[in-house]
C-alpha cells in the first residue's frame, strides 16, 4: 500500500487588509459558495468574457504562474478571473492529491469530493469560459470522479473572507459599540481636561 499523501497548506491567495462585501450563492446541485459578484453577474460575465478570459487562462493558467496570476488579476481588479482561477487551482490540486491517496479510501473520497465539487461549480457558473480555456474535464474523467466522490453538498472556502450579510441586529450592535466607544472617549477626555486645569486662585 502506498503511503498516504496529505494536502499541504494552500498558498496565500489573498493579501487584503480591507473588509470586502459580496454575495452568498446557493447552488442546489452542489452546495453554496461566496463571490464578489451576484449570481446574475457571474452568468453574464461568463458569457460576455468567455473568449477573452479563456485566452488569458490558456496563456497564464499554469501552476508555475499561479501567484503571478493572482497578483495581476487581483480580487479588486478582476474578481471574476481571480475567483475562477482559484477554483481551477483547487479542483486540480485536490484531484492530484486524491490520486496520490488511492491507498486510503477515506482520504481518497474526501479529496476527490472536493475536486468534484469545484468542477461542478465551474460547470454550472463558468461553463463558457471553462470551454474557451480548454480546461473542462473530459466526460470519462467527470464520470469516474463523480462515482468516487461522496456526492454530498459542500461549502467552498474560496473567497471565504467576504462578508455576505449584515443584519439589522448586527447593524444595531455595531452602532451601539461605536456609540459606547465615543462616550468612553469623551468621558476620558473630560477627565484629562479637568485634571490638567490649573487650581483656582
Amino acid at each position: 500500500m502506498a503511503p498516504a499523501v496529505f494536502v499541504p497548506a494552500e498558498p496565500l491567495v489573498f493579501d487584503e487588509a480591507m473588509v470586502e462585501y459580496g454575495h452568498r450563492i446557493d447552488d442546489p446541485e452542489v452546495g453554496w459558495f461566496k463571490s464578489r459578484l451576484t449570481a446574475d453577474q457571474l452568468r453574464e460575465t461568463d458569457t460576455a468574457r468567455a473568449e477573452e478570459a479563456g485566452e488569458i487562462l490558456r496563456r497564464m493558467g499554469h501552476d508555475d504562474e499561479y501567484e503571478v496570476f493572482l497578483s495581476q488579476y487581483s480580487p479588486m481588479r478582476d474578481p471574476f478571473l481571480h475567483e475562477l482561477r482559484v477554483r481551477l487551482f483547487r479542483r486540480d490540486r485536490y484531484l492530484k492529491v486524491a490520486h496520490a491517496n488511492r491507498g486510503d479510501p477515506a482520504k481518497h473520497k474526501e479529496f476527490i469530493s472536493t475536486s468534484v465539487f469545484e468542477q461542478r461549480l465551474l460547470e454550472n457558473w463558468y461553463p463558457h469560459t471553462l470551454r474557451a480555456a480548454g480546461m473542462d474535464w473530459p466526460a470519462d474523467l467527470r464520470a469516474r470522479a463523480a462515482a468516487a466522490s461522496s456526492g454530498e453538498p459542500h461549502v467552498s472556502p474560496v473567497s471565504r473572507e467576504i462578508l455576505t450579510g449584515f443584519t439589522e441586529r448586527q447593524a444595531q450592535a455595531v452602532l451601539g459599540a461605536l456609540l459606547l466607544v465615543v462616550a468612553l472617549a469623551a468621558a476620558y477626555n473630560l477627565r484629562q481636561r479637568r485634571r490638567n486645569m490649573p487650581p483656582p486662585s
